[in-house]
């Protein structure tokens, strides 16, 4: 929690703030991609921090249509690293800003989504999902961040 503490308190350029874009997508490919893995392998990954990652994990919200939830992750998270180099390169793109912000905006959604459906629905907690939730706001922040220091109005998307 300190180093997020730092994060929010430092003075970020454009480039940092694209660093911290792609380190955050990153991570979240690798944590969706080691979920996907598991699931294929019909493996329930270890949980040392909380204690639901088994109830979670094979619960049926766990996958849409027999394709496991994480692989959606790993979809989206590889389409951020992309977003995230093209608005570096073309932030001053309308069309670009508008699915910049929407997409990050749905990811945001549906880390809340999943976070009620753990705690009210199916009452347990996974680490790995906990991740990829957070990852999702920290992506959000950072990307209406991206977004202020690159002078663009956020009422002009």
């Amino acid at each position: 929690m300190m180093i997020l503490k730092k994060l929010f308190k430092m003075k970020l350029t454009i480039n940092k703030i694209f660093i911290i874009l792609m380190i955050l997508s990153f991570l979240g490919f690798v944590d969706s991609s080691y979920l996907t893995i598991t699931d294929y392998k019909h493996i329930i990954p270890p949980c040392t921090i909380t204690q639901g990652c088994e109830k979670v994990l094979s619960s049926s919200f766990a996958t849409i249509y027999g394709i496991p939830l994480a692989f959606f992750g790993v979809l989206y998270f590889a389409t951020s690293m992309l977003l995230n180099v093209s608005m570096l390169h073309r932030s001053h793109n309308p069309l670009l800003r508008r699915l910049f912000i929407l997409f990050n905006s749905s990811g945001v959604i549906t880390a809340i989504i999943l976070l009620v459906i753990q705690f009210l629905v199916i009452k347990a907690l996974c680490q790995y999902c906990m991740l990829v939730e957070l990852l999702l706001f920290l992506i959000f922040y950072f990307s209406i961040l991206f977004l202020k220091r690159s002078k663009i109005s956020l009422t002009h998307l």
